[in-house]
């Protein structure tokens, strides 16, 4: 198995893009290439499109740079789970290329077949849309739009009491918004099969 991710970044030249990643990842190491899963079918070829590759004690990463603001990267797990290694190999590119990169595709594909197994996304409506985050928020946003109703209309002589017996609901809210801000802002891959 081996997982592939489209990463957007800021207009980086071939140079600054391997600085970047060498300094968070170590020295490029071009024999990578060659114990690849991916790549060492036709290695010569590849080394000419790869502008980085290190292999880490969990995973290999190779970096091929679509565009200056596109980076194109494979992740092969060593004896690691897939998602642990792209996870942090995520985390290091983020720190690599700074100002906000941003995950436009993630699959991981079959060795053997090299079907999708699984898909992966990033970003705070992703968060927003995980069970446990989404029923918090979506009694917190309704317990809202009831007490505003209320305070103006039904309950005007209550509101005090109309807010708290409606309190542990927008507090559960808040916790559910403030749960996906915190993912959406470490950046946690979601993974879906």
């Amino acid at each position: 198995m081996y997982a592939q991710l489209s990463v957007a970044h800021r207009f980086l030249s071939r140079a600054s893009l391997r600085a970047g990643l060498e300094q968070v990842f170590g020295p490029d190491d071009r024999a990578v290439i060659e114990r690849s899963e991916v790549c060492s079918a036709n290695s010569e070829a590849w080394k000419k499109l790869i502008a980085y590759s290190i292999e880490g004690p969990t995973y290999r990463l190779v970096c091929l740079p679509a565009r200056n603001d596109e980076l194109q990267v494979i992740i092969e797990p060593i004896g690691d789970e897939i998602r642990r290694a792209c996870q942090s190999a995520w985390n290091g590119l983020r720190t690599a290329l700074t100002d906000r990169p941003t995950l436009q595709s993630g699959e991981v594909c079959d060795s053997g077949s090299g079907r999708v197994v699984m898909t992966a996304q990033t970003g705070f409506a992703v968060e927003l849309r995980r069970s446990e985050i989404v029923n918090l928020t979506i009694v917190g946003v309704a317990s809202a739009i009831w007490v505003a109703i209320g305070a103006f209309t039904f309950a005007r002589s209550h509101r005090w009491e109309l807010f708290g017996g409606a309190l542990p609901s927008l507090v559960g809210g808040l916790i559910g918004i403030g749960t996906a801000i915190a993912f959406w802002r470490g950046a946690a891959i979601r993974w879906q099969e």
